[in-house]
């Protein structure tokens, strides 16, 4: 089953990413089949590029390994969350500044550098 999965999600897999009311919500799912994760934003600290290049078999599918890669990641507690595998680079710097910009968010979501 965990094959099926893996090859459904690289056919047709989707990642739908929700900022609302002060929650983010991370879907990963194939025929609205997976993972449902929300996080409330005033709680999330770092939110940034992951500089991590994703190689192995999980960078072919980023259900297999849950919230372990992608190229946008935040600390939320005592757990660094990673989403956006299918996207490059400049649109994860694209979509930073949008959330830096979103009444949702605040400058302490973000690293101080």
């Amino acid at each position: 089953l965990h094959a099926l999965y893996a090859v459904l999600w690289n056919l047709i897999g989707k990642e739908i990413i929700t900022i609302k009311s002060g929650i983010i919500k991370i879907e990963k799912s194939v025929l609205g089949i997976g993972r449902k994760k929300s996080f409330e934003i005033k709680s999330i600290k770092n939110l940034d590029i992951n500089p991590i290049l994703n190689t192995g078999i999980f960078a072919l599918n980023p259900n297999i390994s849950g919230s372990k890669i992608g190229k946008i990641k935040f600390d939320y507690g005592m757990r660094t969350i990673k989403f956006a595998n299918e996207i490059d680079e400049a649109e994860a710097k694209m979509i930073i500044e949008k959330m830096k910009n979103n009444i949702n968010f605040s400058p302490e979501n973000f690293p101080k550098y």
